[in-house]
């Protein structure tokens, strides 16, 4: 990626992450004080450089190259254009049309019965589902979660039935969200 590629990279993140992931400006300078001598053992030195106000920390910038890939397409001369609003807008608005004559309400609305009704699995989507549930630790609640996700994905590709790639998307930002929550405690 070229250099100016990561100043943009760099300030796009600056937008989305929460403030605690950016640098903060230096503290204003202590006055000197009398006294010459280094300091004693044991204590750290003082800090080489403060990092430059709004610069991102590198834990952070990596952190989210790790989930999210950071391989930003519209970065990139070799990237194919991406969908117009309009285009998005429109599959947008057929999945909710298609969501509410199915069940007269938004899949992010189901409840459980529902849910179970609406959001059924093929046999080895299931056995997928209940391996990720029992290797993320995730309730009942998140199951669900995952579910009415995973149809909507599947909504948003005019699909019929929830299929294998729809489930796993579905449980890629189950794991996204439970590694954010876990960052924030």
């Amino acid at each position: 990626m070229a250099r100016h590629s990561t100043r943009l990279v760099a300030a796009a993140l600056a937008l989305l992450l929460p403030a605690s992931a950016v640098a903060q400006p230096a503290p204003p300078a202590r006055p000197p004080t009398t006294r010459t001598a280094p300091p004693a053992a044991g204590k750290p030195a003082p800090p080489a450089a403060a990092p430059k106000p709004g610069a991102l920390k590198l834990p952070t910038v990596e952190r989210f190259k790790l989930e999210n890939g950071l391989e930003v397409a519209y970065m990139r001369h070799d990237a194919a254009p991406g969908e117009s609003s309009a285009v998005v807008r429109a599959r947008v608005l057929r999945a909710r049309r298609l969501q509410e004559a199915r069940c007269g309400t938004t899949n992010a609305r189901l409840d459980q019965a529902q849910t179970d009704a609406h959001c059924r699995l093929a046999g080895r989507d299931f056995a997928l589902l209940e391996r990720a549930v029992e290797s993320l630790q995730l309730s009942a609640r998140s199951l669900h979660r995952i579910l009415r996700v995973a149809r909507t994905i599947a909504d948003l590709a005019g699909c019929e039935s929830i299929e294998t790639p729809h489930l796993t998307e579905a449980i890629g930002y189950r794991r996204l969200e439970r590694g954010r929550e876990r960052a924030a405690a």
